[in-house]
């Protein structure tokens, strides 16, 4: 496994939310193809998140093309803001819709509890 290279995994119904983390190279590209043989004969749909990929090797991304059985691409779907640098032939986009955060320091699983918020 690549050090520098990290899936999270949610299930939310039948479909599977990937979110890539890091340095996406060939070691990274085995990791995802191993989940999504695993996943897929169970999921709808597996979407994969990109926003958080580092840097995406041209071997990567070939040995991700190159070992996506064609039949199970419609379930895949890429997004993110590396997802055109990413997506496998015959893969479809999704939209990650994003949400404007206020924080006011007491949301749940707050990462900024512990920074003074003070109001000017």
């Amino acid at each position: 496994m690549n050090t520098n290279f990290q899936i999270e995994q949610k299930s939310k119904g039948t479909d599977l939310y990937l979110n890539l983390l890091g340095e996406f190279d060939k070691i990274a590209a085995w990791d995802l193809i191993e989940i999504i043989y695993q996943e897929v004969d169970t999921r709808d749909s597996i979407f994969i998140n990109t926003n958080k990929l580092q840097n995406i090797s041209t071997y990567g991304k070939d040995t991700l093309n190159r070992n996506l059985h064609t039949s199970l691409k419609r379930k895949v779907l890429f997004g993110g803001d590396n997802a055109m640098s990413l997506i496998p032939d015959g893969c479809r986009l999704f939209s990650i819709k994003t949400t404007k955060h206020t924080c006011k320091g007491n949301c749940k699983n707050c990462l900024c509890k512990n920074i003074n918020i003070s109001k000017v």
